[in-house]
């Protein structure tokens, strides 16, 4: 059997944020919170501070809001 690994990518501009600056992370939907702790991890690296982040859905029964290293809102919290 072959497995083949895929990696995915998450790029921004290397001078999108400046040391000390705090940000807000805007996304459709939370899911998994993959996608989102992958911004907050950019933020941090570029020596920025994710401030909150923000959705328009929120898959609460998949969690993803656990990963996260600030507070998170959402305007619709969907269980299923």
């Amino acid at each position: 059997m072959i497995e083949y690994l895929s990696q995915d990518i998450f790029e921004m501009q290397a001078d999108a944020i400046q040391p000390g600056q705090t940000v807000i992370v805007i996304d459709d939907l939370i899911a998994t919170g993959g996608s989102a702790k992958a911004a907050g991890e950019l933020v941090a690296k570029q020596g920025g501070k994710t401030l909150e982040y923000l959705f328009i859905i929120e898959l609460t029964f998949l969690k993803g809001v656990t990963k996260l290293d600030a507070p998170s809102y959402s305007i619709i919290q969907s269980d299923d």
